[in-house]
């Protein structure tokens, strides 16, 4: 929160600011200090401040009123505006997924993405957990110095059972954090990232509520973080997530095959292709061993098949509405295949067994 104020010459006080939450209710007063006289000054204060009286949180303010603790005193504020810090390195490692599969418990996993344009080293970095309702997170979390360096657009795997994921999904998690950890949530739990100084970078969910009927309730399902996303928050904000549940969010309970893509998010920059579906291209089997079939009502130009590193490692000339892609010779794992129809281009992942 910044304000202006400018009190005359000789006058020395304490300036205080209350904050008032009419919606959900409460108050906190904080102290400004003592102040400077004869000019504007200015201040910042540090939202986090507000942390005592009976404020219920910061979110929904409707008054915020400013005295001095000598109320005789002439104050004159101007500039009043709330803002928020530019990113941190720490703010550019956020969650992308978080994965609960409906056929398949121990293939669970924690998706975590670098946003940035540097390296930023995970050493002494956690992922955390509070299960079910509890108000205390786990004692202990998953340490993320086995990760490295993430570099700018990489994606990070946190996998509860590293050997069910392998095999669910043909590709190595970074990490097995083991049965009961930060990554084996059966979808009611809250999940977050502390960096190395302890500070939260990251939230998903609401510490202290169990999950189940919520809207941050993925159980046998996936939550995704939304491609407008580009910095962590360390406050849940369920417009930044598409749910599926087997309550029948989104596109409700999602097996192994087709409904989870490991490796890949869909705000990721790493290939520079467009993410966002313009025309339709039809895809079988899928996942495919050897051969994937692709059609479309259009003619389909050409097809670019990319690996979850960027790497191109097919491209085809089609010109026909439909064609045999062979993939024999790629190794099991997620895919992105870029095609373009009609001077259209677009994405969709495909699974190679």
């Amino acid at each position: 929160l910044h304000i202006d104020y400018w009190v005359p010459t000789g006058v020395e006080n304490e300036l205080l600011v209350k904050i008032v939450n009419t919606v959900d209710g409460g108050e906190d007063v904080e102290s400004l200090g003592t102040t400077v006289a004869g000019s504007w000054q200015s201040i910042d204060l540090d939202m986090t401040g507000f942390d005592g009286g009976n404020l219920a949180n910061t979110e929904k303010i409707t008054q915020i009123l400013i005295d001095a603790v000598d109320r005789a005193a002439t104050v004159y504020v101007d500039n009043f505006y709330f803002y928020k810090e530019p990113s941190t390195t720490s703010d550019i490692i956020f969650i992308t997924e978080l994965a609960d599969p409906n056929d398949n418990a121990a293939a669970r996993y924690v998706e975590i993405y670098n946003g940035g344009t540097s390296d930023v080293d995970l050493t002494g970095w956690t992922l955390r957990r509070y299960t079910n309702g509890n108000a205390e997170p786990q004692t202990t979390g998953e340490d993320l110095t086995p990760i490295g360096s993430l570099a700018p657009g990489a994606i990070a795997i946190i996998a509860a059972n590293g050997t069910a994921f392998e095999a669910a999904f043909g590709m190595a998690a970074d990490i097995s954090a083991g049965s009961g950890g930060p990554a084996d949530s059966n979808g009611d739990d809250q999940i977050y990232i502390t960096d190395a100084s302890d500070t939260i970078v990251d939230f998903f969910g609401v510490p202290g509520e169990d999950g189940s009927g919520t809207d941050h309730e993925f159980e046998d399902g996936r939550a995704e973080r939304k491609a407008s996303v580009t910095q962590g928050t360390a406050t849940w904000d369920v417009n930044e997530w598409n749910i599926d549940n087997d309550a029948g969010a989104g596109d409700g309970a999602l097996d192994v095959d087709g409904g989870f893509d490991p490796g890949v998010w869909i705000g990721a920059d790493t290939t520079g292709v467009e993410n966002e579906s313009l025309v339709t291209l039809n895809m079988y089997p899928n996942p495919a061993s050897d051969v994937l079939n692709i059609s479309s009502q259009s003619t389909i130009n050409t097809v670019e098949i990319f690996n979850v590193l960027g790497q191109k490692v097919i491209t085809m000339q089609v010109e026909d509405t439909s064609a045999e892609i062979n993939v024999s010779n790629l190794n099991a794992g997620i895919y992105l295949i870029k095609y373009e129809i009609n001077n259209s281009t677009s994405t969709k992942k495909f699974v190679k067994n």
